[in-house]
């Protein structure tokens, strides 16, 4: 007879190898996987989009403003669902605008920056358009352009990535800024 504990270390195995699965030399990763947005400095749930070309990051409060010969965008970054979180005011140089197509409404013309992000380990930085995302169920969407080269998506799985790896590069990095203003 299977004992419990045969059970619970054969479920772990299970675990442990779907996460580290590649299909063609790409991560198998699950629908919503865990990011660490460098900006905010905190683990946020993004949903892989297959549907949806470009990466898309929930902000309100968009201004945008020339400075030094630069286009520059602030945003405030105040997910309704993290009442844990203060809002945060990001800025980035503005990079260009997207047309998002949208059903049964005209079209919608978004801001674009560059974001830094930790996934699984790696930092990235990719373009993110800006939008008010309070209506939808995650705060970040990565599209195609970001994970159609790295990753290969099964609908039917959630959370394959760890951020321990993210937090590590977080908790250092503050620690020298802290160390910089000390001296």
């Amino acid at each position: 007879m299977i004992k419990l504990t045969q059970i619970i270390l054969l479920f772990s195995m299970i675990v442990t190898n779907l996460c580290a699965l590649t299909v063609n030399g790409k991560k198998l990763m699950g629908i919503y996987e865990n990011v660490v947005i460098i900006p905010i400095q905190k683990e946020l749930t993004a949903k892989l989009d297959t549907g949806a070309k470009m990466n898309s990051i929930h902000g309100s409060n968009v201004k945008i403003y020339k400075e030094n010969g630069k286009k520059w965008l602030e945003f405030t970054y105040d997910w309704p669902g993290d009442n844990s979180m203060e809002a945060i005011k990001i800025k980035e140089i503005l990079m260009g605008y997207t047309k998002i197509k949208q059903k049964n409404s005209p079209d919608e013309k978004r801001p674009i920056i560059k974001l830094s992000f930790c996934m699984n380990g790696k930092l990235y930085n990719e373009k993110f358009n800006i939008a008010n995302r309070s209506k939808f169920d995650t705060p970040i969407l990565l599209g195609r352009a970001f994970f159609s080269e790295r990753a290969v998506i099964d609908t039917e799985i959630k959370h394959t990535t760890s951020t321990d790896e993210c937090k590590k590069y977080l908790e250092e990095k503050n620690l020298e800024k802290n160390e910089k203003e000390e001296i």
